[in-house]
């Protein structure tokens, strides 16, 4: 992952204020457009960053939307962020483009 956590996070942190709507009252159905969105731009950013492998950025920013579903908390958040975790496992992991 190299330097590459800053951009993960960043990724993660838009995955989270997606799920807030959630929790506040929006249904996944309507999140589900924002969260495909976000984890589209992901998987190409990761694609072409520089630093650290993709396919090891992309298990980190799914691991990281897992984990913190884990915790706890609201339940409408903690489902949202397992539908974006489930929808970024459906792509394959980025490949460097040349």
């Amino acid at each position: 992952m190299d330097n590459s956590q800053g951009l993960v996070k960043g990724y993660v942190d838009k995955i989270r204020q997606a799920a807030v709507k959630a929790q506040m009252g929006e249904s996944l159905e309507s999140i589900k457009p924002k969260f495909q969105a976000v984890i589209d731009e992901a998987h190409q950013h990761f694609s072409v960053w520089i630093n650290g492998e993709p396919e090891e950025n992309w298990q980190h920013f799914i691991g990281q939307i897992k984990f913190i579903s884990n915790l706890g908390g609201d339940e409408r958040f903690t489902q949202a962020l397992k539908l974006a975790g489930e929808m970024a496992k459906q792509l394959p992991p980025p490949q460097r483009t040349k």
